[in-house]
């Protein structure tokens, strides 16, 4: 959910432009109420309704198909299949998503493209199944190269790590997070160099690798000092707290010191 919105606040954006969208379809305005409904669905994908998504994607959908606009029919065709797949219905989000691939291809629409790659590996992910979603990371990677996407390029690698991860194979996974932080220290973005970090953390904790986790999440709140972003520290040191449990008397200590040495550079309050 935007922290700028409210629930409410969303669903009525969302209605207001259902609303236009049917008035367009009565004056047999077929593309504006095709872009009508896709911006509603837009609202309700980017603030996590995902249902609501679908629903207005899917009008938009037909509307596209009767007009034979390809572009409209790829474009809505990968946001349904976000949407699916956080919905967790990987089947119908692969549908869409081979979909939306095959025309994009067709187009040649590289960045449509690598998307459809990546959204693939992340579908097959969830699904448990590694080597296929290695493949589409791998295919993924060399067109975020080509179109000069690197945060596609770095989110690529850090899944592809965690394909890894789940294989077991440690070395490999650590390679490929390596290369995701490479990527994000060419970009002289801070706050992308936390978020990686921090990323990459989470995926360490869910394998229940602590000490790898603490290492990236205690680069992450340098990262977030750097950029000014005190709520993010502190959140990521709560997180530090939490895992103080899991370690030896030892490193507890030494990780307690690192955490108050952060805490004196942030700003009183909060």
């Amino acid at each position: 959910m935007s922290d700028d919105l409210t629930f409410e606040e969303v669903e009525r954006a969302v209605e207001e432009l259902k609303k236009r969208a049917e008035e367009a379809e009565k004056k047999g305005d077929t593309m504006n109420a095709a872009s009508l409904y896709a911006q509603a669905g837009m609202v309700a994908l980017e603030n996590g309704i995902y249902e609501l998504a679908v629903k207005n994607y899917e009008k938009a959908l037909k509307h596209f198909e009767n007009s034979a606009n390809e572009q409209g029919i790829a474009d809505t065709s990968y946001n349904i299949s976000v949407a699916l797949m956080n919905l967790g219905d990987y089947e119908r989000a692969l549908e869409y998503c081979k979909r939306a691939l095959e025309i994009y291809e067709k187009l040649q629409d590289m960045g449509g493209v690598a998307d459809c790659q990546y959204c693939l590996g992340i579908i097959l992910l969830e699904q448990e199944r590694y080597e296929e979603a290695i493949m589409h990371f791998e295919n993924a990677i060399k067109l975020y190269k080509k179109v000069d996407n690197l945060e596609g390029l770095i989110s690529a690698y850090i899944d592809l790590g965690r394909c890894y991860m789940f294989l077991n194979d440690a070395k490999k996974a650590e390679s490929y997070f390596k290369k995701a932080i490479d990527n994000a220290v060419k970009s002289q973005d801070d706050l992308q160099i936390a978020d990686t970090y921090m990323t990459i953390g989470d995926a360490w904790e869910a394998q229940g690798n602590i000490k790898k986790a603490i290492n990236n999440y205690l680069k992450a709140a340098e990262s977030y000092l750097k950029v000014g972003e005190h709520e993010l520290v502190r959140d990521v040191l709560d997180r530090l707290k939490d895992l103080m449990n899991e370690l030896g008397r030892s490193a507890r200590k030494t990780l307690r010191q690192k955490i108050e040495e952060l805490e004196k550079q942030l700003p009183p309050g909060g």
